[in-house]
């Protein structure tokens, strides 16, 4: 009879370890919010990103209608880990190619056609969607009140 208890208890184990890391270690992140603009009107619909200078990590959020944002490390965890971050931001229809904001009559799972990806213009200039070439950072601080504005130029 013990031996079936011995399976039930590695399941335990695992799970617990699957649930916690390998480490038990927490993720530290802090608030960082912020606002997009272009040209002084709000950018609603885009998408923002903040790549760790020296890291591989990256992090996303979406503007609402007033052009703000609120980062997350994920759907359950606010905020990020605090760091020096390179930023980029693009509309929803420049990631038309990869599946999101799709020209009208598009068939999923069809590839889209050059022509109709050139009809979806994009609201963000094409300088601020690679946060190498953008020109924007963000210095997310323990105890900063890590609140960005972002004034993009149309030019």
């Amino acid at each position: 009879m013990h031996g079936n208890k011995r399976p039930s208890s590695l399941c335990g184990v695992i799970a617990s370890l699957l649930l916690t890391g390998c480490g038990g270690s927490e993720i530290h992140t802090v608030p960082a919010i912020g606002r997009v603009t272009l040209g002084g009107q709000s950018v609603g619909g885009a998408v923002i990103g903040f790549a760790l200078v020296d890291g591989i990590e990256a992090y996303n959020a979406y503007t609402d209608a007033n052009g703000a944002f609120s980062m997350r490390y994920s759907n359950s965890i606010e905020g990020i880990p605090p760091g020096e971050y390179r930023v980029s931001v693009r509309s929803l229809s420049d990631l038309a190619p990869y599946g999101l904001g799709l020209p009208a009559g598009h068939i999923p799972g069809q590839p889209i056609k050059r022509e109709n990806r050139k009809k979806i213009p994009s609201m963000v200039p094409y300088r601020y969607h690679d946060s190498t070439k953008s020109g924007l950072t963000a210095s997310v601080e323990e105890d900063g009140d890590n609140d960005f504005v972002f004034a993009l130029q149309s030019k």
